[in-house]
Order: C-alpha cells, then sequence, then structure tokens
C-alpha cells in the first residue's frame, strides 16, 4: 500500500537523550524581535543534534579534540556552547586538513552548528577551539552522526536501515522546485512504515518556513533556495532490529488551469497530490470545488512566496535565519478564508485582500472517482439596484451577493424565505461584520436599512438557521436617493409604515440656520449623519406638540443626511431652513435630540 508520510512530532519521546531546550539559552537579546521564532529554530535543532552533552574545560590557546569514525555518506551534525569565550568547530581529517568549520549558527548567536556531509569514509575529528585562539575555559559539547539515503530522482529507492535510530534522506532541489515525498508500506515485500521528524535545510539549519507550506494537503517541500535538503526519519511497525524501507520523491509542476468563461477549469487524476497556480485580484470572492473527491479530501490553499529576495550569501536574504520583525515589509494576508461547509472539504470560498498569486493543493483523495476536476471561479452574484433576484439555497450551502457602495449611500436589503429561517451576514470592505440575522418564528422575510460609511463592496452571506432547511428564496436592494432641502426650499412629504424617506443639505460656518420640523405626529423614526455616514445630530427642542426648532451652527462646512423611516401612524411633515440674521450673533452649536 502507498501513502504518504504521516506528520508525528513525537521525536522528543523517542530520543531520550535530547538535550533540553532551556540548558541551551540565548546569548543576545538582539534576537527578541525576530519575525521567524528563534524557539523554534532551538526546538528543531533539539530534534536532531541530541547526542549526549559533554562539558569540558578549554586550555587557552589549544583545542580539545572528539574522534569520529565516518562512512562514506553519514552526516554530522555538531553544537557547542561556553560562557567563557566564543567557541569554533572544525572538522580534521587524518591529515590534519580541516574540511569543515563554523563559528556562529547564525548571525547574533555566538554558539557554532556545524554540519558536514562526509564524502569520503576514514578517521576525523572535532576539534572545539576559542575564535582567535585568546581565551579558555568551561565549555559544552554534542554531536550527531546519521547515516542517509540519497533519493535524487523519482525512483523508488529500497534500503535496509536501523530501527532503533533515525536516518536521514537526502533530496537535491532547485530553488522553486516543489518534490512531494512518500512511501510504500506492506505488500509482498513488506515494507516498514515510517515516521518523519524534521526538514533539514542546505545549512544544517531546520526549514521552519517552507516545511509545510502545502500542509496538510500535500507532504511535499517547497526549496526557497537551490542545494541539499534533508528529511529526518524513523522506521516503525518493525520487531527486528532492522527493517526495510522503500522511499520515493516526485516533482510536483503546478499547472495552470484552463479559463472557461468566469472560471478556472483543471482535470486530474483522482488518488494523487495536485497543485495548481492562479492569479486573484483584489476584493474577488473566490470559489473553489474539486468535483469527484470525497467529502473528506483535503485542500489548501497558499499564498506563492516570492523566492526571488532569498541569497544565502546574505544573512538578511537567508530564509532559514530569523529577521528582525519590520511591520512595513508585511503585507498581510492576501486571502481569508470565509467559513462555508465544515463538513466538505470539497468546496471553500474565500476572500481577496489584494491581488496575488495562490497556489491550490488537493490530496486527491477519491474511493471511486478515475479523475476529478478543479473548478476555480466567482463565489457571489452581484446584486443589482432596485431589481428582485431569486435563488435557491440547497441544505447545508451559504448563498453570496456583493454590490459596490459609495460613502453614505443610503439603502434597504430585502430577503424573503418562505421555506427556510433566514441566517443573514453582511460584511463591509473590510470584511467587518454590520449585521447578524437569524430569523424568529413566522419571520419569512428581513428588511434592513443601512447607510454605508466605506467605499467599495460589500457582502452579503444568506444560509439557513442550522443548515438544516432549504428552498427558493428572493433578494433586493434598493438605493435611497436623497432629496434636498436649502434654505427657502423646505422638506414636505408625507410617510407611513415602512417607508423610508432621505433628505440632505449643507451647512457652512459663516450661515447659522434656524432649523423648524413640523409634523402631525412624531411616531416615525429620524436617523441624522454626516456625509460619511457617521451618525450625528442637531438640535431640536419641543416648542408644542408639533413644532419643533433648534439653531444649528458648523465650524467648517458640512453635509446632514436625513433619513425617516414610517411607521404605522401616517405622519405629514415639513423641514424648513430659515437664515439667522447676522447681526444677531450666534455661539450655541448644535445640541441632543427630542
Amino acid at each position: 500500500m502507498v501513502r504518504l508520510m504521516s506528520l508525528i512530532a513525537v521525536a522528543s519521546l523517542l530520543f531520550g537523550r535530547a538535550a533540553a531546550t532551556d540548558a541551551q539559552s540565548m546569548q543576545n537579546n538582539d534576537l527578541r524581535e525576530m519575525s521567524v521564532s528563534v524557539r523554534q529554530i532551538e526546538q528543531g535543532i533539539n530534534r536532531y543534534v541530541v547526542g549526549t552533552e559533554i562539558r569540558s574545560v578549554l586550555t587557552p590557546g589549544e583545542f580539545s579534540r572528539f574522534d569520529l569514525a565516518l562512512s562514506q555518506g553519514q552526516v554530522v551534525f555538531a553544537e557547542a556552547r561556553s560562557d567563557a569565550f566564543d567557541p569554533v568547530l572544525d572538522i580534521v581529517d587524518s591529515a590534519g586538513r580541516v574540511v569543515a568549520t563554523n563559528d556562529d549558527r547564525y548571525p547574533g548567536d555566538q554558539r557554532p552548528l556545524l554540519f558536514w556531509r562526509c564524502d569520503r569514509s576514514g578517521s576525523y575529528s572535532i576539534h572545539v577551539h576559542c575564535f582567535h585562539d585568546k581565551l579558555g575555559g568551561q565549555f559544552f559539547f554534542r554531536d550527531s552522526v546519521y547515516n542517509t539515503i540519497d533519493v535524487l530522482s523519482d525512483q523508488k529507492v529500497d534500503q535496509e536501515v536501523d530501527t532503533e535510530s533515525p536516518f536521514l534522506v537526502r533530496v537535491s532541489m532547485k530553488a522553486g522546485q516543489i518534490k512531494e515525498m512518500g512511501h510504500e508500506e506492506g505488500g509482498d515485500h513488506r515494507y516498514d512504515g515510517i515516521d518523519y521528524f524534521e526538514w533539514i535545510s542546505p545549512i544544517g539549519l531546520p526549514d521552519l518556513s517552507y516545511m509545510t507550506i502545502f500542509q496538510p494537503a500535500v507532504f511535499a517541500l517547497l526549496a526557497p533556495v537551490s542545494g541539499d535538503y534533508y528529511a529526518m526519519m524513523m522506521p516503525h511497525h518493525s520487531d527486528s532490529h532492522r527493517a526495510r524501507v522503500r522511499i520515493w520523491m516526485r516533482e510536483i509542476v503546478p499547472e495552470a488551469p484552463t479559463k472557461q468563461g468566469n472560471r478556472l477549469t483543471a482535470m486530474d487524476p483522482a488518488g494523487k497530490s495536485a497543485i495548481w497556480r492562479v492569479h486573484v485580484k483584489k476584493n474577488d470572492l473566490i470559489e473553489t470545488r474539486t468535483i469527484g473527491l470525497d467529502r473528506n479530501c483535503v485542500f489548501s490553499t497558499y499564498e506563492v512566496p516570492d523566492l526571488s529576495k532569498f541569497d544565502l550569501t546574505k544573512p538578511e536574504a537567508n530564509p532559514f535565519f530569523p529577521q528582525p520583525n519590520r511591520p512595513a515589509d508585511d503585507k498581510g494576508p492576501a486571502f481569508m478564508p470565509v467559513g462555508i461547509r465544515s463538513d466538505d472539504n470539497r468546496l471553500s470560498v474565500f476572500h481577496v485582500w489584494r491581488d496575488a498569486d495562490l497556489y491550490l493543493a488537493s490530496n486527491g483523495a477519491s474511493k471511486v472517482a478515475k479523475s476529478f476536476q478543479l473548478q476555480v471561479g466567482p463565489a457571489a452574484t452581484n446584486l443589482a439596484e432596485a431589481r428582485r433576484d431569486t435563488g435557491r439555497l440547497e441544505i447545508g450551502s451559504t448563498e453570496f451577493w456583493t454590490f459596490d457602495a459609495k460613502v453614505g449611500d443610503v439603502m434597504t436589503l430585502d430577503i424573503e424565505s418562505p421555506n427556510f429561517k433566514q441566517l443573514v451576514l453582511v460584511s463591509d470592505p473590510d470584511m467587518q461584520e454590520l449585521r447578524h440575522y437569524e430569523a424568529g418564528i413566522d419571520q419569512p422575510s428581513d428588511v434592513w436599512r443601512m447607510v454605508t460609511q466605506k467605499p467599495g463592496r460589500y457582502l452579503v452571506r444568506l444560509a439557513c438557521l442550522g443548515n438544516g432547511g432549504s428552498g427558493a428564496y428572493s433578494i433586493s436592494r434598493k438605493v435611497l436617493h436623497a432629496r434636498s432641502l436649502a434654505l427657502g426650499q423646505p422638506a414636505t412629504g408625507q410617510i407611513g409604515d415602512q417607508q423610508v424617506q432621505v433628505w440632505t443639505f449643507r451647512a457652512s460656518p459663516e450661515a447659522p440656520i434656524l432649523v423648524h420640523w413640523k409634523s402631525s405626529n412624531w411616531n416615525y423614526e429620524a436617523n441624522i449623519y454626516d456625509d460619511h455616514g457617521h451618525p450625528t445630530d442637531f438640535q431640536r427642542d419641543d416648542i408644542d406638540p408639533h413644532n419643533r426648532f433648534g439653531i444649528l451652527t458648523v465650524k467648517e462646512p458640512q453635509t446632514f443626511v436625513i433619513v425617516l423611516t414610517g411607521s404605522r401612524d401616517q405622519a405629514n411633515y415639513s423641514i424648513d431652513l430659515e437664515p439667522i440674521p447676522s447681526e444677531h450673533p450666534i455661539t450655541k452649536a448644535g445640541g441632543s435630540a427630542k
């Protein structure tokens, strides 16, 4: 049976010799402000540098020696730390030649981490000495040696390994290359299973950023730079001291789906991992479907990283070093998932924050299909103004509608669903929730008024409360265009049940205004906004049951929007704006409504 490597992070349990991370405290406080966690790097190193730590004392001007007998292809890791001097590690061959050396594991951390692959069997030694050979004192040292298996092509590699020790798999990769790793288990040859523990970069540090970029959908590595990468593994399910494993690597070249109408499509064989690359634009609401796969298949989305900025020769551009956290360089996430079906991985929806290239990845899980189709396209329907649209909600699904609006737009949204209880969510262009409505008993419709405070695209999500219902529904959006009132041009009208009327006027600092509001009753709702859609108000004092007066002054030119919402009691009203003579200076500005 062929299966992908399982992600079982239990190395620390298997390797009792691993030293505690706390024993290797950081020596430089400058590392505290790093975007890639120093603690994660140390935890990764502690999973493969697991030798027993040795305490020793270095004499100034000399070196301490630790002998090794190595076979060709074996990989050596060694590290040292000291509070008395700056340690350096060298690997020296039998002829006295230094074949590998390391001083600092990365900028800001003076503890060396030596990483070397033996190219010729023989006797070697690791020398610990002081940088410039001037100081000495107490130090701590440990090392680990691993056998390796080279998997340098798509050919499957059979190898007998020790069941009591982990081993490394070497994979040569070019920058930007994607390779999936897998193994066979059981079968006629009774191959043993394998657990995966760590990806190790070409410089010996753990590869934290790109080790899991496609997981959980695909167990694959994206190489940020060219070089030899190592996967640390351990056989399991074996009753003997030796086990036989079969390992393979498969290069995956991301596909470009074919455009068909307003959608992108691709056909791929089921039972096999696949990765696609698509371009998305800011404010898009994207839907992806993998038709023909099982409900519990795994599908994931990732932003394509910019690999051109990486350079191992420049510490600030090394993808494996912790880098200073620069908020100004952070563009933020390219997309945001939008919840739709928690129990069906074949369908996903996400909102795009900015133009970007994305990787889409699937494990291709299917029990019956021989092939499956990927579909990528718009998730939402445009909600036009002054038109009633219809749709049908399926069980467990969500319907998406979008519309564009300007700041200060006043509109009503009306949704009718006679056959299911509505769950309505409305979000602004920043995906902040503006409305969360759950229909009660015998409430087949929802009518809601909004004044937009941000320009851009708004999202309406419609589902059934509890996801158990379905049926036809209708939805409409009506923009309420404001009528103008001004000095000598009053607002007059009649307003009844559920009617909405909008008036607007502009005030200036040099012209105080006397507001006279007359109405047959005050049972309707009056809301006042500024030209950015923010609630505001002006003075309105009762003089008698039918008249209200107020004086309005502003410090700068300002537009007022008056939104009236009627009730069952019909009302006749008028709003007059009258100038106040300049020889009577007014100092009072604004007031509270009554």
